[in-house]
């Protein structure tokens, strides 16, 4: 691995690693945001489960929504009505 390699090796990490310290933050905002306005967040999801419905149902679902129902919630009960699950 040459010098420029290895520093553009480097960068990419760096930024992976930033870009996954903003994600935890931004969970945990959502999360005491949840808990201040009384919302019952749901289970979430794994990833073998969503490809499953998505194979089944015939569609993909953008990755961002996957990190949500993967990592924050996968249905749950709001403060009026119920927020229904993938498999609902």
């Amino acid at each position: 691995m040459n010098d420029n390699e290895h520093i553009a090796q480097l960068k990419t990490t760096i930024t992976t690693a930033k870009m996954n310290a903003n994600f935890e933050k931004q969970v945990e905002r959502i999360l005491s945001k949840a808990k201040s306005l009384n919302i019952r967040l749901g289970e979430t999801i794994d990833l073998e489960s969503i490809r499953k419905i998505e194979k089944k149902e015939k569609v993909t679902f953008p990755e961002s929504y996957v990190v949500f129902l993967t990592e924050i919630e996968n249905g749950g009960i709001g403060p009026y009505d119920e927020i229904y699950s993938l498999e609902k």
